[in-house]
């Protein structure tokens, strides 16, 4: 088995750092423009030619109706840019727009239950500064967008549906 040190130039594709970012509170938003979640991570890459690939899972719970969106942003030095492209087109619908994911739900219950949104991003910041990865969302229709925690809580059961988010980055050699 090879050993490599810290100091020397690392092979393409060997994974140098994992940082994790959880989010346990409860966070809401009705703005149709894109607004930070609270779900969060922050590395260092120690080589401009490193890659960093972004492992992502949000739920989300709303209202009756809802639908809403997800986007990823970098932060380096106070700017935020997103990084996520386009993986969806616009159509003639003004509640669809360009996002990294996107959120629907439409059922007598969704107030209830959650939906997990989850994606994996390849990042090239060309950076060793400190970077920060932030998930923004937005809701394109109806009143209200929760995460952390159902929409609306089920204060007659012995138990409350409660979860975490997670976010995690890890820096992979160039």
């Amino acid at each position: 088995m090879a050993t490599y040190s810290s100091d020397k130039p690392q092979p393409a594709g060997r994974v140098l750092q994992v940082v994790n970012g959880l989010q346990k509170t409860v966070a809401s938003t009705t703005s149709s423009t894109p607004a930070a979640t609270g779900l969060e991570v922050t590395i260092t890459p120690s080589s401009t030619s490193s890659k960093v690939l972004i492992i992502m899972s949000i739920g989300i719970s709303s209202t009756q109706d809802d639908y809403g969106y997800i986007k990823l942003y970098r932060v380096i030095d106070s700017t935020a840019t997103e990084v996520t492209g386009v993986n969806s087109t616009q159509s003639s619908n003004a509640n669809n727009v360009n996002a990294w994911r996107h959120y629907g739900h439409r059922d007598g219950d969704a107030s209830y239950e959650v939906l997990d949104l989850s994606g994996n991003y390849l990042d090239s910041p060309s950076s060793t500064s400190a970077i920060t990865y932030k998930v923004y969302w937005a809701n394109t229709y109806s009143d209200q967008m929760v995460t952390a925690q159902p929409y609306t809580v089920d204060t007659g059961n012995t138990y409350t549906n409660m979860f975490s988010n997670q976010i995690t980055a890890m820096e992979i050699s160039g």
